[in-house]
């Protein structure tokens, strides 16, 4: 895998890093958009509150029905490793 850099055990990866930023510019044009309308803006920051976690799993999900017979029909402790 492609680290943006790694210090000790730890590294920071590319995939993860566009994931946030992308996180991020999405809520931010959402708070500008509901500010625009005159909306109340907590309400993006309710919605990514119940929306990041379903989507995680959602993503998790569809890569384990993806390659369920590559990877996890073998070893099915693998489903819970998200590293």
């Amino acid at each position: 895998m492609e680290y943006i850099f790694e210090v000790g055990g730890f590294g920071l990866r590319w995939y993860s890093t566009l994931v946030a930023l992308g996180l991020g510019l999405g809520a931010w044009l959402a708070t500008t958009e509901a500010k625009r309308r005159n909306e109340d803006t907590n309400h993006v920051f309710n919605l990514l509150l119940i929306a990041l976690p379903t989507s995680l799993i959602g993503a998790r999900a569809y890569h384990v029905i993806d390659q369920w017979n590559e990877i996890y029909s073998r070893d099915v402790l693998r489903v819970i490793q998200i590293n």
